[in-house]
């Protein structure tokens, strides 16, 4: 029994080590069998050196809880980070509207929503609208207000956003559970669009079939 857990702890080690030293950027080659000692007292082996190497890799990998001041700073930044977008998003170049909606997606802060709704709504361009929608994907709790907005564009006069926005609406049943109130809410608004006249048929089948899919 000791001997097994023995061979199992160097194995451990060896395939640390080999991590460790990738992690370092130096190259690993695993250590040659120990030559048995004569002297029992011989205080470093082969083993002990990659358990150490191991217990420093252990060390390595461990990241303590982020501190108050540093959550605090990381919200700043991501603040920065959608200021900037919300100036793309607001610029006549399509091109900077298409980045601003495409880094709101790394950052899902309440007014990143906001903003992403807008673009999907009011943008003139479908492209920037389709990667709105895209964007808002990332957003594990989307408000009802999104969501309402998310709906009403199944009616976008492009077809590639409309298949943008049943993406969405996809992501956003798979986040909630099946009965839950949002869920719930998002198949009544769904229920509603079945026979919407301003909808196109071929969206509607798809309204149709999204609704079997998260029943």
């Amino acid at each position: 029994m000791n001997s097994a857990r023995t061979r199992h702890a160097l194995l451990w080690a060896i395939g640390s080590t080999a991590l460790l030293s990738i992690a370092i950027g130096l190259p690993f080659s695993p250590a040659p069998p120990a030559k048995p000692a004569t002297d029992q007292s011989t205080p470093r082996t082969a083993t002990a050196r990659n358990l150490d190497l191991a217990e420093a890799f252990s060390r390595l990998t461990f990241r303590p809880p982020l501190t108050a001041e540093q959550l605090a700073e990381d919200a700043r930044m991501d603040e920065e980070q959608v200021s900037a977008a919300e100036t793309w998003l607001n610029s006549p170049d399509a091109e900077r509207r298409l980045a601003g909606a495409e880094q709101l997606a790394a950052y899902p802060t309440a007014r990143a929503q906001i903003l992403l709704c807008r673009a999907l709504q009011t943008d003139p361009n479908p492209e920037v609208r389709s990667t709105a929608a895209v964007s808002l994907q990332r957003f594990k709790t989307p408000s009802d207000k999104t969501m309402a907005v998310v709906v009403a564009s199944l009616a976008d006069g492009d077809r590639d956003v409309r298949s943008a926005v049943l993406q969405t609406l996809d992501v956003f049943m798979s986040h909630e559970a099946s009965g839950s109130h949002q869920h719930a809410k998002l198949r009544r608004q769904l229920r509603s669009k079945r026979q919407n006249a301003r909808l196109d048929r071929e969206t509607r089948k798809a309204v149709v079939a999204l609704l079997n899919k998260h029943s």
